[in-house]
């Protein structure tokens, strides 16, 4: 019966976390990221937060460095889950924030 649990708010803010730090890792794309944060937002029952990251690795997880194969050829092809956040988008938005304060200043 654990299909029928309902879940709150901080069930779901960790499923939103996951889903992005997915996004940020390339693992799904805008779209996905939308359709599955949109189900998340609704979602009333753990199983449907659980169908969300059924095919995405959990954090502490290992998963191989080419992601090719679901086995690994060896241990030496593992690598850990990343649960920290990406400095990249980080500082992309950044400079693009930047790039328009400068944008409207010369504007003015």
């Amino acid at each position: 019966m654990t299909d029928k649990i309902r879940i709150g708010d901080t069930e779901r803010e960790k499923v939103l976390n996951e889903l992005g730090e997915h996004f940020a890792a390339g693992r799904i794309d805008m779209s996905e990221f939308e359709q599955r944060s949109s189900a998340a937002g609704a979602a009333r029952f753990q199983s449907e937060l659980d169908a969300l990251l059924v095919d995405l690795p959990r954090k502490g997880q290992l998963v191989r460095k080419d992601a090719v194969a679901i086995w690994p050829a060896s241990q030496a092809d593992l690598v850990p889950v990343s649960n920290s956040r990406p400095l990249v988008p980080i500082a992309l938005v950044g400079v693009v924030a930047l790039a328009i304060v400068i944008l409207l200043l010369l504007a003015l």
